[in-house]
């Protein structure tokens, strides 16, 4: 079949494969005042509505082709210039019963998403066969008693998604480049590595 992609506006997706050997390093932008007053004690506020997630991840590019696509994509979105779509690289979803072709629905145990969600967030499905799909959740409905979620997307399922069909379920991050600055270690004439930050646009999601 051929990729399946729904829920992404006109933001492209990064076109490499993030390095999975080496985790991403995360961390999140807070937002906060420490007030003083005589004769009191410090006090910390946190006003912080929405928590950006950042990430500094690597690419390994295993040929001149793949590296210039990564600097050309780079070039064009530095200076914060363009947004752009990331995967996260950890599993976050499993699927408790397989998808069905037609149905908007996706049945998965739960992982406490429920306590975060905004209704923005954006799943990626990668099938074994190398297609991607990708779904915006437009709600989530949640079953206790059974352990799962029924993620509820935009768009239906144009296939069917067996449970050994797919190797990974995650979400799609909406992210900027961090800053312009940007590492590279040439590994030889042809293998090279980058690393660089993205910080997640959580008020622009949309």
């Amino acid at each position: 079949m051929s990729d399946s992609l729904s829920g992404l506006g006109t933001s492209e997706i990064f076109p490499l494969e993030i390095n999975w050997i080496k985790k991403p390093k995360r961390s999140l932008s807070l937002a906060r005042i420490l007030s003083k007053y005589p004769g009191t004690s410090t006090l910390l506020e946190s006003f912080t509505e929405d928590v950006p997630l950042m990430l500094n991840v690597g690419v390994l590019c295993s040929s001149k082709y793949l590296e210039y696509t990564f600097l050309d994509f780079w070039n064009e979105r530095r200076g914060k210039a363009y947004r752009f779509w990331i995967k996260n690289t950890d599993t976050e979803f499993y699927l408790k019963v397989p998808g069905v072709s037609g149905q908007s629905v996706l049945y998965v145990y739960r992982n406490g998403l429920v306590n975060t969600y905004q209704d923005y967030e954006r799943i990626w499905i990668a099938m074994n066969n190398g297609d991607l799909i990708t779904r915006h959740v437009t709600s989530l409905i949640e079953d206790v008693g059974n352990d799962w979620y029924a993620l509820n997307l935009d768009t239906p399922l144009d296939r069917d998604i067996p449970l050994d069909s797919f190797w990974t379920i995650s979400r799609l991050l909406l992210v900027r480049f961090e800053s312009d600055k940007l590492t590279g270690k040439w590994q030889s004439p042809i293998v090279s590595e980058f690393s660089f930050g993205v910080t997640e646009l959580v008020k622009e999601y949309g």
